[in-house]
């Protein structure tokens, strides 16, 4: 549904108007009169979203379980939809599933008379998706549950243009046939490509034109073409639903995960994320070795990420802490790799590589057993910031790096930590402290208690609290 600017004839506000029932029907109608043969003179006006928001006694978030064929009367459609509440926000409920209806109002005549409803929402309510999630506002009682107004919380869309245009190059050289400027192009302007660019930059890595042709032709990626285009139908199909249910459980509720999927046809095997702040992007190395569970596990672990970047941001340290503690606390955050590993395994249950190859869950197991002396490592790190030892952001990016690696300390440790909060206190309270680096470090001190594996030492906490 396409919304229209909001104009408002005078008198149609519903706070401005007395509780009457006619009053309540003239609050959400507008009468126009036409000559006889006219079209609709309508014009879709909408009631602000805070005053709607007002009106719901229950506001909760929910995946669509099922949706019913409109009713259609003269002046009405209703939807019904059946939900699984997962949180609620505002109100209470006991049940785990609701019946929702939502009523789209239609402008329809009345004799020479054309009623204009004045309709509430975002536009989207008519057109919830299965299996998608929403927050959703409602007026609700022990008989039914109106939809006032829904938001999705999930925008992911998948980009697979630049993948798209190397295929094209390399079937072009596969009949023969010539490659054309266009075919360069159309590589070099896709959203997938400039943005991946951009990325290199931002780190101050060499990324050339000239170099990116070269890969391109290279005997090595022609030989893996039609592998890469058979791994390429199958990804552009991706339904990213269950991914971002999963790495909705350990965000906080209402946390709207905005994101664009790139497969991307690139020389370096990594996949990451990218531009958190302003346009969320998620780059897959497109990989046909990588099999369907690797993939939903390192796709909910980037969903993560933009989440934990969304529901965070950067948050500002405490008035009156100064630079070093503010850029430990920073660094704190790193951590957050830790947690999309939880996340994306979907419980301390599961082994964050199960559906990896036993190399890669060796490799992770042999790195977690050396967490007493990661986060040892981990803790000389921020006491040299906090004694000025790494005074400049290049000194600390030096020795932070080391604790990427494949899968390291800012991984197993945070992880590790993470597992023990929820194991100890449940998800609620792991939730709860995500965005405070202060509270994170605390919390597993907490919940490590007296046991043998290593802690943060009261030192440092003391001094990221002053």
């Amino acid at each position: 549904m396409t919304k229209m600017p909001m104009t408002r004839m005078p008198g149609t506000r519903l706070s401005n108007l007395s509780t009457t029932p006619i009053a309540a029907i003239a609050a959400s109608l507008l009468l126009v009169s036409i000559a006889p043969g006219a079209t609709d003179a309508c014009m879709i006006q909408w009631r602000p979203h805070e005053e709607v928001e007002a009106d719901a006694n229950l506001v909760v978030e929910a995946t669509i379980l099922g949706a019913e064929a409109p009713r259609k009367s003269f002046s009405t459609w209703e939807f019904d939809y059946r939900i699984r509440v997962e949180s609620v926000h505002r109100g209470r409920t006991q049940a785990k599933t609701l019946e929702v209806t939502y009523d789209d109002d239609k402008a329809h005549r009345r004799g020479e008379m054309i009623v204009c409803p004045i309709k509430h929402g975002t536009g989207i309510e008519n057109e919830l998706e299965v299996g998608k999630r929403y927050e959703l506002f409602l007026e609700s009682s022990d008989e039914n549950s109106e939809l006032l107004l829904a938001r999705a919380l999930t925008q992911v869309t998948i980009d697979s243009g630049e993948a798209e245009a190397v295929l094209a190059i390399l079937e072009a050289r596969r009949a023969s046939a010539p490659i054309t400027d266009e075919h360069w192009r159309r590589l070099l302007e896709s959203d997938g490509y400039r943005r991946l660019k951009q990325r290199e930059a931002s780190m101050n890595r060499a990324f050339e034109d000239d170099d990116f042709r070269a890969f391109v032709l290279s005997p090595e990626l022609q030989e893996r073409r039609k592998a890469l285009a058979k791994t390429l139908a199958g990804w552009s199909k991706i339904d990213a639903t269950a991914a971002v249910e999963r790495a909705s459980r350990y965000l906080p509720a209402g946390t709207v995960i905005e994101a664009t999927i790139y497969p991307v046809i690139k020389p370096k095997t990594n996949s990451f994320v990218f531009d958190l702040a302003s346009d969320p992007a998620i780059f897959f190395y497109l990989d046909p070795q990588q099999s369907a569970g690797v993939f939903e596990n390192t796709l909910a672990h980037e969903l993560h990420h933009v989440g934990y970047a969304k529901a965070c941001g950067v948050t500002a340290a405490p008035q009156g802490v100064d630079a070093q503690a503010a850029a430990v606390r920073r660094w704190i955050g790193a951590f957050g790799e830790g947690l999309a590993m939880l996340a994306a395994a979907g419980s301390p249950d599961v082994h964050p590589h199960a559906a990896s190859p036993a190399a890669d869950r060796e490799r992770w197991d042999r790195d977690v057993a050396r967490f007493d002396r990661d986060l040892q490592r981990v803790e000389r790190f921020f006491l040299d910031i906090l004694d000025g030892k790494l005074a400049s952001n290049e000194e600390q990016l030096e020795v932070a790096r080391g604790f990427y690696g494949v899968q390291g300390p800012w991984y197993t440790v945070g992880w590790k930590m993470a597992v023990t909060i929820e194991q100890n206190f449940g998800r609620e309270r792991l939730i709860s402290i995500l965005c405070d680096p202060v509270k994170l470090l605390a919390s597993y001190n907490e919940a490590a208690g007296d046991g043998p594996q290593a802690r943060w030492s009261s030192t440092l906490i003391d001094r990221l609290r002053r």
